[in-house]
Protein backbone atom coordinates (compact mmCIF):
# COMPACT_ATOMS: atom_id res chain seq x y z
CA UNK A 1 0.00 0.00 0.00
CA UNK A 2 2.86 2.34 0.87
CA UNK A 3 4.56 1.67 -2.50
CA UNK A 4 1.30 2.36 -4.34
CA UNK A 5 0.96 5.72 -2.54
CA UNK A 6 4.57 6.66 -3.40
CA UNK A 7 4.06 5.69 -7.05
CA UNK A 8 0.81 7.67 -7.32
CA UNK A 9 2.34 10.72 -5.62
CA UNK A 10 5.42 10.70 -7.86
CA UNK A 11 3.25 10.10 -10.94
CA UNK A 12 1.06 13.09 -10.10
CA UNK A 13 4.10 15.27 -9.52
CA UNK A 14 5.67 14.28 -12.84
CA UNK A 15 2.53 14.57 -14.93
CA UNK A 16 1.20 17.80 -13.45
CA UNK A 17 4.30 19.89 -14.13
CA UNK A 18 3.74 22.81 -16.49
CA UNK A 19 6.23 23.21 -19.31
CA UNK A 20 7.75 26.69 -19.41
CA UNK A 21 8.27 28.17 -22.86
CA UNK A 22 10.36 31.27 -23.34
CA UNK A 23 8.90 34.01 -25.48
CA UNK A 24 10.50 34.42 -28.88
CA UNK A 25 11.61 37.77 -30.18
CA UNK A 26 11.56 38.96 -33.77
CA UNK A 27 14.47 37.70 -35.79
CA UNK A 28 14.78 40.22 -38.56
CA UNK A 29 18.18 39.18 -39.93
CA UNK A 30 18.01 38.45 -43.63
CA UNK A 31 17.32 39.89 -47.06
CA UNK A 32 13.69 40.70 -47.86
CA UNK A 33 11.72 41.67 -50.94
CA UNK A 34 8.73 44.03 -50.67
CA UNK A 35 5.85 41.96 -52.06
CA UNK A 36 2.77 43.95 -51.09
CA UNK A 37 2.13 47.55 -50.02
CA UNK A 38 -1.05 49.04 -48.59
CA UNK A 39 -1.55 52.80 -48.17
CA UNK A 40 -4.07 53.78 -45.51
CA UNK A 41 -5.36 57.20 -46.52
CA UNK A 42 -8.61 58.47 -47.97
CA UNK A 43 -8.41 56.05 -50.91
CA UNK A 44 -6.89 52.94 -49.20
CA UNK A 45 -4.74 51.78 -52.11
CA UNK A 46 -3.15 48.33 -52.38
CA UNK A 47 -0.12 47.65 -54.54
CA UNK A 48 0.86 44.19 -55.78
CA UNK A 49 3.98 42.95 -57.61
CA UNK A 50 4.90 45.02 -60.68
CA UNK A 51 3.17 48.15 -59.25
CA UNK A 52 5.17 51.27 -58.35
CA UNK A 53 4.77 53.15 -55.05
CA UNK A 54 6.18 56.68 -54.82
CA UNK A 55 6.83 57.72 -51.21
CA UNK A 56 7.71 61.38 -51.95
CA UNK A 57 10.08 61.58 -49.00
CA UNK A 58 13.61 62.53 -49.98
CA UNK A 59 15.01 61.65 -46.54
CA UNK A 60 14.04 57.97 -47.01
CA UNK A 61 16.64 56.01 -49.03
CA UNK A 62 14.08 54.41 -51.34
CA UNK A 63 11.82 57.12 -52.72
CA UNK A 64 10.24 54.76 -55.23
CA UNK A 65 9.31 51.16 -54.43
CA UNK A 66 8.92 48.65 -57.25
CA UNK A 67 6.65 46.12 -55.54
CA UNK A 68 8.00 42.61 -56.00
CA UNK A 69 11.51 43.86 -56.86
CA UNK A 70 12.70 46.35 -54.19
CA UNK A 71 14.87 44.68 -51.54
CA UNK A 72 15.77 45.54 -47.95
CA UNK A 73 18.24 43.74 -45.72
CA UNK A 74 18.32 43.54 -41.91
CA UNK A 75 21.30 42.51 -39.84
CA UNK A 76 21.41 42.43 -36.04
CA UNK A 77 21.49 46.22 -35.70
CA UNK A 78 21.53 47.66 -39.22
CA UNK A 79 19.09 48.07 -42.07
CA UNK A 80 20.35 48.20 -45.68
CA UNK A 81 18.76 49.75 -48.77
CA UNK A 82 19.57 49.92 -52.50
CA UNK A 83 21.51 46.76 -53.41
CA UNK A 84 23.88 46.63 -56.36
CA UNK A 85 26.34 44.13 -57.81
CA UNK A 86 30.02 45.00 -57.48
CA UNK A 87 32.70 44.07 -60.03
CA UNK A 88 32.94 40.56 -58.50
CA UNK A 89 29.17 39.93 -58.91
CA UNK A 90 28.62 40.15 -55.15
CA UNK A 91 25.70 42.08 -53.70
CA UNK A 92 26.63 45.23 -51.81
CA UNK A 93 24.30 47.81 -50.29
CA UNK A 94 24.51 51.52 -51.03
CA UNK A 95 22.72 52.80 -47.88
CA UNK A 96 23.20 51.48 -44.35
CA UNK A 97 21.54 52.76 -41.14
CA UNK A 98 21.33 51.60 -37.53
CA UNK A 99 18.02 50.53 -36.00
CA UNK A 100 16.73 49.20 -32.69
CA UNK A 101 13.74 47.03 -31.84
CA UNK A 102 11.74 48.02 -28.80
CA UNK A 103 8.91 46.89 -26.57
CA UNK A 104 8.31 43.43 -28.01
CA UNK A 105 6.95 42.02 -24.73
CA UNK A 106 3.98 44.39 -24.42
CA UNK A 107 3.23 45.56 -27.93
CA UNK A 108 2.69 42.50 -30.10
CA UNK A 109 5.96 41.88 -31.89
CA UNK A 110 7.31 45.34 -31.09
CA UNK A 111 8.53 48.01 -33.40
CA UNK A 112 11.64 49.18 -35.23
CA UNK A 113 13.07 52.65 -34.72
CA UNK A 114 15.57 53.78 -37.35
CA UNK A 115 17.28 57.15 -37.66
CA UNK A 116 17.63 57.65 -41.41
CA UNK A 117 19.21 60.80 -42.84
CA UNK A 118 18.37 62.81 -39.71
CA UNK A 119 14.71 61.71 -39.55
CA UNK A 120 13.29 59.07 -37.21
CA UNK A 121 11.19 56.36 -38.84
CA UNK A 122 9.09 54.00 -36.72
CA UNK A 123 7.82 50.70 -38.12
CA UNK A 124 5.38 48.56 -36.14
CA UNK A 125 6.08 44.82 -36.54
CA UNK A 126 2.58 43.54 -37.27
CA UNK A 127 3.62 39.98 -38.12
CA UNK A 128 6.91 38.10 -37.80
CA UNK A 129 6.86 34.69 -39.46
CA UNK A 130 9.63 32.39 -40.58
CA UNK A 131 9.87 33.84 -44.07
CA UNK A 132 7.58 36.88 -43.90
CA UNK A 133 7.46 40.15 -41.97
CA UNK A 134 4.69 42.74 -42.06
CA UNK A 135 5.71 46.29 -41.09
CA UNK A 136 3.39 49.29 -40.64
CA UNK A 137 4.54 52.90 -40.45
CA UNK A 138 3.08 55.47 -38.11
CA UNK A 139 1.37 58.64 -39.35
CA UNK A 140 4.49 60.76 -38.96
CA UNK A 141 6.73 58.85 -41.38
CA UNK A 142 5.40 59.71 -44.83
CA UNK A 143 3.35 62.92 -44.70
CA UNK A 144 0.44 61.60 -42.64
CA UNK A 145 -0.08 58.39 -44.59
CA UNK A 146 0.21 54.93 -43.03
CA UNK A 147 1.97 52.34 -45.17
CA UNK A 148 1.90 48.60 -44.54
CA UNK A 149 4.76 46.66 -46.14
CA UNK A 150 4.68 42.88 -46.56
CA UNK A 151 8.26 41.59 -46.84
CA UNK A 152 9.19 38.06 -47.93
CA UNK A 153 12.63 36.63 -47.12
CA UNK A 154 14.71 35.96 -50.22
CA UNK A 155 18.16 35.37 -48.73
CA UNK A 156 20.27 35.15 -45.61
Amino acid sequence: MKKLLIILTSLIMLVSCEVYEETTYPTLSGEYQIDYVTVEDSSDNSFVPSDTVVLNDLSFPIDTILVGFTKIKFSNDRIFFNPYLNQYSQTEWLDEFFYVTRNYEYHGFGFIIAEINGKTFTFDIVEDGLERIVLRTDNNCFFGKKYTFTLTMVGP
